[in-house]
């Protein structure tokens, strides 16, 4: 019986992925790429894990010149096949190799050392041009310089451009510069708070390296976002940005419908097709649907079984720290969670800034990381998006209940359904003071959307047979959230909520619970239930501040 070739679970070399794993062949994406005109900047915008630093490290090994023979890692593939193209571009480039994932840290110091120090290691890939007769001896001290990482007065962040300029003349032939996860750093620092303070050098890093270099032949980058507005690529006219919603090298990243079927014949799960559809597919990649790569081999090394792979890997910030903004538009999160799609505005050209101050913005970033995909345009740049498949919709739910419903109590879902249900407003304010606000950081909550979100997002955990709505148009106002039930054995909730800021007296908080039941009343959001069989609806004034909830409530019956 024929041995297996392995799963490359976690490989992004391609030598290693080629020799000794199954290879998808993506290939195909050079000829894409060399059709573009010479001193082109092409960055790639896709979800983490689908195969981007792979595909970098496969165009490293088939454009670079290389002492070894490296035709045999090509022999099989598809480019191998255009044989013109191939004695054209194969081998016959220097080429620069920057892995930014590692350019990690909390403050300015640490992140700007950690991205120097992957410099460092693209120079150590060049020890020759030390010895190179074509170097000056001012740029070989240069070269030192960035070597001996101690060293006073090394510019860094023109190490790069100075980089394809000395492999240039060391050459005689224009570079190829390939930028794997450009954006990490910038993630980071904004996630930090010293995204102003980082940006300039990024700013020149790459700047100088792809602007209006003569020693440029290409340059290739990927990364989540497509980040624009803070001008890092300022007057560079030779970029092209490829994000989910370009049709052109549309199946360059992620695995087709094709290529899973190929795989799971090859591992002998063809029974399992419908399971990995449901679970791993549902992307659209400009009119390309694709399937999650790193959940697809993760399922196939697991012998089919169905899990969420993906939620180990994903950008946890990215919906974990997002959803209790004060920009986040709560109607947003409400549609995701209950109807799994929104229709929204879509801008790809993300400011890491923007996402303090503009839903739109939000929702891009989902799209852009993953947890949302494309289901239609409705006219331009405003779509319909939907959670892609199951796994998605597994780890959005997971993520909200770790942010809000603490796993030390494993009944609470249970508790604070029957709680809302029954009525129960002092076993509402005992789960919530104890188990989920004591669970919080103080810097979670600044504002009553917040307070709103978590409410909703609970809410949407708990209530599986509810239809739940924010902001919902009824009566002479707009109610914060109302839930439907799907039975009439069940009642109806409009809850109202509250926030004060920082620790207030017991008799304050009650009087705006109060408040908040009264305006229930007041602007008779209790008429959206007309003409409804719901028999009966339960009134929720809830109010907050810090820590601690009051809870107003009344029941009606219809």
């Amino acid at each position: 019986m024929e041995k297996k070739k392995a799963i490359p679970l976690g490989i992004e070399d391609y030598k290693e992925v080629k020799e000794h794993c199954y290879y998808v062949d993506k290939t195909a994406l050079i000829k894409d790429i060399v059709n573009e005109p010479p001193t082109s900047a092409i960055l790639f915008t896709r979800p983490r894990r689908f195969g981007k630093s792979l595909t970098l490290s496969m165009l490293k090994y088939f454009f670079e010149i290389s002492s070894e023979d490296r035709r045999p890692l090509f022999i099989d593939t598809a480019i191998y096949e255009e044989k013109e193209l191939f004695a054209t571009y194969f081998g016959k480039f220097p080429v620069i190799h920057l892995n930014l994932k590692n350019a990690l840290g909390e403050d300015k110091e640490t992140l700007l050392a950690k991205t120097n120090e992957c410099i460092r290691n693209e120079y150590r890939r060049f020890p020759f041009l030390l010895e190179s007769r074509k170097i000056s001896e001012c740029d070989k001290d240069y070269i030192r310089g960035v070597l001996a990482s101690a060293k006073e007065g090394i510019d860094y962040s023109s190490s790069l451009a100075n980089l394809t300029r000395f492999l240039y003349l060391h050459f005689d032939e224009r570079v190829i510069v390939l930028i794997d996860e450009y954006d990490t750093p910038l993630r980071y620092a904004y996630e930090n708070g010293i995204y102003k303070e980082v940006i300039s050098f990024f700013k020149s890093l790459f700047g100088e390296a792809l602007k209006s270099n003569s020693h440029l032949y290409y340059a290739i980058l990927t990364g989540i976002l497509q980040v624009s507005k803070e001008s890092i690529f300022s007057g560079l006219n030779n970029l092209s940005v490829n994000t989910v919603l370009d049709e052109l090298m549309d199946e360059g990243f992620g695995f087709t419908e094709e290529e899973v079927d190929t795989l799971l014949s090859y591992y002998g799960l063809e029974e399992k097709k419908g399971d990995f559809k449901e679970w791993y597919d549902g992307y659209l990649f400009g009119k390309a649907k694709i399937y999650n790569p790193l959940s697809v081999l993760s399922a196939i090394k697991k012998g089919g079984r169905m899990e969420p792979y993906w939620s180990n890997t994903s950008e946890r910030s990215a919906l974990y720290n997002l959803i209790a903004k004060d920009s986040f538009d709560i109607s947003s999160l409400s549609s995701i969670l209950v109807n799994k799609r929104l229709d929204s505005e879509i801008d790809l050209a993300i400011s890491y800034l923007d996402l303090d101050s503009s839903s739109p913005f939000l929702v891009s970033y989902l799209l852009a990381t993953g947890y949302l995909t494309i289901e239609k345009e409705i006219y331009y740049d405003f779509y319909t998006l939907k959670l892609p498949n199951k796994e998605i919709e597994s780890v959005f739910e997971k993520e909200i209940v770790n942010r809000y419903l603490p796993k030390e109590r494993a009944s609470l879902p249970s508790e604070l359904k029957e709680a809302f249900l029954l009525g129960e407003e002092k076993k509402i304010k005992f789960l919530f003071e104890n188990y989920i606000l004591s669970n919080l950081s103080y810097y979670d909550f600044g504002n009553e959307k917040a307070y709103q979100v978590m409410v909703l997002s609970a809410l949407s955990i708990v209530l599986k047979n509810y239809r739940i709505k924010t902001e919902v148009n009824a009566g002479l106002g707009r109610s914060d959230i109302i839930a439907y039930p799907n039975s009439t054995k069940n009642p109806g909730l409009i809850i109202e909520t509250k926030s004060l800021k920082g620790r207030v007296s017991s008799s304050r908080l009650s009087d705006s619970s109060r408040k908040a039941l009264e305006q229930i009343s007041k602007m008779f959001y209790i008429d959206d239930f007309k003409n409804t069989p719901i028999k009966k609806v339960i009134l929720y004034g809830i109010s907050f501040a810090f820590k601690t909830v009051e809870i107003s409530k009344k029941e009606i019956e219809l």
